[in-house]
């Protein structure tokens, strides 16, 4: 991988219904690590070539092309879009990510908008905006 655009190419190359890399390959299995969480909740949101994770909530949300980690909870009114949320995420009401990597541990306030031309975080040349790795802390599943 090597770049920004490799590391966002690789994951979004898991997606879709016939995906270059095939995570359901009886063949060839990948395990994901062990997680003690509880499944996944959708509550009527709006979800289109996706993986959800173990532990993610989701209400009233639209996430499209994209790829939620283990604990990512994404509330109402919320759109994500060509993106990569890592474990344990929160993204608040209203808020807007577009082709964005948002690291471990974060937390999206409501109505903030990510993407483009950020001038808050780091985006490459391709356009991929990148929040880096928030506080650690131990995951509260609410």
């Amino acid at each position: 991988m090597g770049t920004l655009s490799g590391f966002w190419q690789a994951n979004m190359d898991i997606l879709g219904a016939k995906p270059k890399l095939n995570l359901n390959n009886r063949k060839w299995f990948i395990h994901s690590g062990r997680y003690d969480g509880p499944p996944a909740k959708v509550l009527d949101a709006k979800l289109s070539n996706c993986i959800i994770s173990d532990g993610c909530f989701l209400r009233q949300a639209t996430v499209r092309n994209s790829i939620l980690g283990r604990g990512v909870h994404v509330h109402e009114g919320a759109v994500i879009e060509d993106s990569i949320i890592m474990d344990f995420c929160k993204v608040r009401a209203n808020a807007k990510l577009r082709k964005v990597i948002v690291d471990r541990f974060n937390e999206i306030p409501a109505g903030e908008s990510i993407g483009g031309d950020s001038k808050r975080y780091a985006a490459d040349s391709s356009g991929i905006v990148v929040v880096p790795r928030g506080p650690t802390r131990v995951p509260v599943l609410t």
